[in-house]
């Protein structure tokens, strides 16, 4: 059934699908934006469905340069370029985060927890492009704002210190993502207690930072904990729980454990090709993930397909001359050798 949302007079919201994932967006409590904020949002895709989010964010940003800067000006920016991230579309928000933290900082200064919002979705945008080295400098002035401004303790912080650790753990320095993920983890169970989706998210952030570091038989329990928690407390199809069903099926694939990894791969593809779409990056990384589990069992044929498609996505997303392209189309090549040599890969007894 189709959801419908209202707006703060409660007429009815319809129109575009693109609609709903803007009001969602403009809505969450998180970002606390104005009514006329969530407003704008809602009706620049309800009065433009066919209008692509870049060209939407480019209109915006055209407007917002030849105004007098402002605050709402300023959140109405971030806002579209989040739903742009989570649209699979970081390189249409770029230019808009840096319009609204220039507009911040001007107006409401460096130290201003709107300008700390702005930080990290920004952060999030070069994060999701792989540029791990950039997305750190934001998180970290991000997060040196929110621990003044909010606290050690407070959930934006401990939000921003997971994400630091995971893109300190994609540039190579584990040990310190291990540290920063285990104060999230402490953090987070003594404000939420131990069966919260809160701390499940923190549990996944450790799982993967000791498969990093090479113990995956570290990880597991810990990933088996948090998917029980979301089991628990989210619907069977939520994104989140595909997330940690593809971190655990990652780490059971390096303990070569590949019947449990693949039926976890395949369940994660299920839930993100429903909840993002057959296109969107997720999809592509669990496509990846049982490209590498079915070359490991052996069939190199399906592995190549589905290593073909995550290529195709992945191009879609970041451009041809991305280095998980080029590592995605290895992959696919090292599958099609293998279909043409059946010998060179053979199922393990175990799996």
């Amino acid at each position: 059934m189709a959801r419908t949302r209202t707006d703060q007079h409660g007429a009815p919201i319809t129109g575009s699908a693109e609609a709903v994932v803007l009001y969602d967006a403009a809505t969450d409590a998180w970002l606390r934006f104005s009514p006329r904020v969530v407003d704008l949002a809602g009706r620049l895709m309800t009065e433009h469905p066919d209008v692509p989010m870049g060209q939407a964010l480019g209109a915006y940003l055209y407007l917002s340069s030849t105004d007098t800067p402002d605050v709402e000006t300023a959140r109405a920016l971030t806002n579209l370029a989040r739903a742009a991230v989570q649209r699979g579309e970081p390189e249409t928000a770029e230019p808009a985060l840096r319009r609204a933290l220039a507009i911040q900082e001007q107006v409401l200064g460096a130290d201003h927890r709107d300008t700390a919002l702005t930080l990290a979705v920004l952060g999030g945008c070069l994060q999701g492009r792989g540029e791990y080295a950039s997305a750190e400098c934001y998180f970290r002035r991000a997060l040196e704002v929110r621990e003044r401004v909010l606290g050690l303790e407070h959930p934006l912080t401990l939000g921003m210190l997971q994400h630091l650790a995971h893109v300190v753990s994609e540039l190579g320095r584990t040990d310190e993502a291990e540290v920063l993920s285990r104060r999230v983890l402490h953090s987070r169970e003594r404000t939420f207690g131990p069966d919260d989706p809160e701390t499940a998210l923190a549990l996944v952030t450790l799982g993967d930072v000791l498969v990093k570091k090479g113990d995956p038989a570290a990880a597991e329990p810990l990933l088996r904990r948090a998917l029980a928690v979301q089991q628990e407390c989210l619907a069977a199809d939520d994104p989140d729980s595909g997330f940690t069903m593809w971190h655990l099926a990652e780490a059971l694939r390096a303990l070569s454990r590949l019947g449990d990894a693949e039926r976890l791969a395949r369940r994660a593809l299920e839930i993100w090709e429903g909840h993002f779409g057959r296109d969107h990056e997720w999809t592509a990384w669990a496509l990846i993930s049982l490209s590498k589990i079915r070359l490991a069992r052996g069939d190199a044929t399906e592995a190549a397909g589905l290593a073909g498609r995550a290529a195709q996505i992945l191009t879609l997303v970041f451009g041809p001359e991305h280095a998980e392209v080029g590592a995605t189309l290895k992959l696919q090549a090292s599958a099609l050798m293998a279909s043409n040599n059946p010998a060179a890969t053979r199922p393990p007894r175990s799996s």
